[in-house]
């Protein structure tokens, strides 16, 4: 399923699944972030760990697989002259995921709002 193309109509019927959608919340509520591609009006979800973290980010992956276009990668970037090394999975853009952006973003600034006591799960908390 990783890499499937799929078209728009498809991917205007995905409607996440309660247990994924608690671990793209936990996400959302620590490293995740949700992005906006040049080509798509929907926001995609990403996380970014060290590769000290590579066993968590696969773990996220194997849950996210199906909603994702490739396998994590690679990145090496530096800052303050030292390279530092992570992996990177970001999933398809689909309006599922510009309904979490929604509930978690304000002028493109990440916030915690009341809310989000219905949707924490303790999958959620876990994450």
């Amino acid at each position: 399923m990783v890499g499937e193309k799929l078209t728009q109509n498809e991917l205007n019927m995905v409607k996440l699944p309660y247990f994924v959608k608690s671990v793209m919340i936990g996400m959302l509520l620590s490293d995740g972030y949700i992005n906006f591609s040049t080509r798509s009006k929907n926001g995609r979800l990403g996380l970014t760990q060290s590769l000290s973290h590579s066993g968590y980010l696969y773990f996220v992956f194997n849950i996210l697989a199906p909603y994702c276009t490739r396998y994590p990668i690679f990145n090496k970037r530096f800052r303050f002259g030292i390279s530092l090394f992570s992996l990177v999975i970001v999933t398809r853009s689909m309006p599922c995921i510009t309904e979490l952006y929604n509930s978690f973003y304000v002028n493109k600034t990440k916030v915690i709002k009341p809310s989000i006591y219905n949707d924490l799960t303790p999958v959620g908390l876990a994450h």
